[in-house]
């Protein structure tokens, strides 16, 4: 069969995108107007198979998203909305919309959510804006538990990082914090499981501190599984008895 290329919108912000949402009559999990403000990721974590398939990096306009994610709203009636993208927070225009936006959300008490972020993007304006109305959940995603593991899988993102979006958190009064890790990643050792460990236990101390009482913290600790066009799409998946292991391991001491 001849090649099929792939075809790429541009202007990305020219995209169609449905305004009047179907509303659901039962109970739902993601309830409210998600409005997708990128397509794509300039990271190139080793794991991701979004990258190529979303490639390359594209960001809609700051009045786009203000008019769909309003609109969407007003002809849907929604409570909540959210910002969506592989990693929102490298969304550049992020603190503005957000800022702009919770000013409007704010009269009509609805709410606003991120989805998972890359640590170094939840600064502490963003999170003051975002409680305005409520605090809604937020999830970071280490991905591994050290530095060395991040690197192997080229994920820039250090511990302080990590740390330091916490501290913005629970300083605007969050206490349930998601993190997202893998367990299983090419040359994992037993001292990256321990990473994951101690990460958490840094994230608790500082919820602690800010909160005076420890905060909530929900762990996702996935099996990585080599993905096809990726760099890691030829490495063996690790069995599946080792991997029971390591999870009973991080149940055990979290």
């Amino acid at each position: 069969p001849e090649k099929i290329e792939k075809r790429i919108r541009f202007p990305f912000h020219e995209a169609p995108f449905p305004e009047k949402i179907v509303v659901p009559n039962i109970k739902v999990i993601f309830d409210r107007v998600a409005v997708e403000v990128a397509r794509g990721c300039y990271h190139k974590c080793r794991f991701c198979q979004a990258l190529s398939i979303y490639f390359p990096h594209r960001v809609k306009s700051p009045s786009f998203v203000l008019n769909k994610v309003l609109e969407s709203l007003r002809l849907t009636g929604y409570e909540a909305a959210s910002l969506s993208s592989l990693s929102v927070s490298d969304y550049p225009y992020l603190g503005e919309v957000v800022e702009t936006l919770m000013t409007e959300l704010e009269k009509q008490k609805i709410s606003l959510s991120l989805s998972s972020l890359r640590p170094r993007g939840l600064s502490l304006e963003v999170a003051k804006n975002i409680t305005r109305v409520r605090k809604t959940g937020f999830t970071l995603v280490p991905e591994a538990g050290t530095e060395r593991l991040r690197r192997v899988i080229n994920k820039d993102l250090k511990n302080n990082e990590i740390l330091e979006a916490s501290e913005n958190a629970f300083t605007q009064g969050w206490r349930l914090l998601k993190l997202y890790f893998m367990v299983g990643l090419p040359t994992e050792r037993d001292e990256d499981l321990e990473g994951i460990v101690s990460l958490v236990e840094d994230v608790i101390r500082i919820g602690s501190k800010i909160r005076k009482s420890p905060p909530n913290i929900n762990i996702s600790a996935t099996s990585f599984i080599p993905k096809p066009h990726t760099p890691f799409q030829w490495l063996k998946m690790e069995d599946e008895k080792i991997l029971e292991e390591k999870h009973r391991f991080l149940k055990s001491r979290l």
